[in-house]
């Protein structure tokens, strides 16, 4: 079913309300930019992650001259109402999830999975590395626990060797590089197994969509061999890698490629179509969490389908994967339509208006 209420406090300029949503599946917001309608969407995703999609500083949450906020909310599942909870405050960030407090954030993705759809998503495909490898690791993270940790393990014991490098003559090395290895190439598997059933799957939905050849998607790991040949491979680079102190191979330099008929697609494509994968990525994420986890997401669209012609608009919403709720935000002169009975809410200065 999904949130059936949300109350907020002292959350950007959003007004301190209690926001009932009653059991609507689909939510329009409806309003003028600079309103509060994405950051509703954002406290949606805080109180099912943790953490924002627009900023890393849990500060500039708050609203201007408070130094703390909160979010409170019910949700629906299976006939079964839990409450969740986030509190940021001078001290730190506290999370409650039917009253008790959650100690690590993974917990937190398994019980409320939410994919967003935003504007900066088109980086997955224009963007650097560094934000291609987070949409994949992303997308694992929602329905493999163990992928988190192995990637916390494989980052801690990164930073490990990299002050190892400029502060040990070379004895601890082999050690801390046996378990780097180790757990790299655990991520390095689950990547590679990611992507062969992202392509089982993506190149088709890209097609219907777009109208064009299939897309397909390329996984170009920075570690190619057996595990004897990177153990030599981190040994022999260890004297240049002491210079910067910098690991300058393994998983956190792996990149993804997507290719269009053999050829770079991020060069070539145009922005209509950039932004038509970044949605389509954002599809296929949803689809993978709910087919492995068993549980629908809660889906975020923050005014993307603006950018969609009114044909490709019409194509996407037929592919729109199945979900526990969905959330829509839409200017005033804006028609949306729906074969629910969705909810609309008239965003203005922060506040929510049922419409009708």
């Amino acid at each position: 079913m999904g949130f059936t209420r949300i109350r907020f406090f002292q959350f950007r300029n959003l007004q301190d309300e209690e926001i009932s949503l009653g059991k609507a599946r689909e939510i329009f917001l409806v309003g003028q930019n600079g309103q509060g309608k994405t950051n509703f969407l954002e406290a949606l995703y805080l109180l099912c992650y943790g953490s924002s999609f627009r900023t890393k500083i849990d500060g500039q949450l708050c609203r201007w001259g408070s130094p703390h906020f909160s979010l409170q909310a019910e949700f629906l599942r299976d006939g079964e109402t839990h409450t969740a909870g986030l509190k940021v405050t001078e001290e730190g960030k506290s999370f409650l999830w039917d009253r008790e407090p959650v100690r690590d954030r993974k917990d937190m993705v398994r019980e409320m999975p939410c994919v967003a759809f935003t504007h900066e998503d088109y980086l997955f495909v224009q963007g650097t590395p560094d934000h291609q490898r987070f949409f994949f690791d992303q997308t694992l993270s929602l329905f493999d626990a163990s992928y988190i940790d192995n990637l916390r393990q494989y980052r801690k014991l990164l930073k490990t060797r990299n002050l190892l490098l400029s502060s040990d003559p070379g004895g601890a090395l082999p050690v801390w590089e046996e378990q780097l290895i180790r757990k790299g190439l655990d991520l390095v598997e689950a990547r590679q197994q990611l992507i062969e059933e992202f392509n089982e799957v993506f190149p088709e939905l890209f097609s219907t969509v777009s109208g064009l050849e299939k897309l397909e998607i390329r996984y170009r790991p920075s570690w190619r061999g057996s595990h004897e040949d990177l153990v030599q491979q981190l040994e022999q680079s260890r004297t240049k890698e002491r210079e910067t102190g910098y690991t300058t191979t393994g998983p956190h330099r792996d990149r993804y490629v997507f290719t269009l008929e053999g050829r770079d697609f991020a060069q070539a494509a145009s922005t209509g179509q950039v932004r038509l994968v970044s949605l389509l990525l954002r599809t296929a994420q949803a689809r993978f969490s709910a087919r492995k986890s068993g549980k629908l997401p809660l889906l975020l669209f923050d005014d993307v389908l603006l950018e969609l012609d009114g044909e490709k608009r019409q194509r996407f919403l037929k592919q729109l994967p199945s979900a526990e709720q969905a959330f829509f935000t839409y200017l005033p002169e804006e028609h949306p339509s729906s074969s629910l009975e969705p909810l609309i809410l008239k965003v203005k200065n922060g506040r929510f208006e049922k419409d009708g």
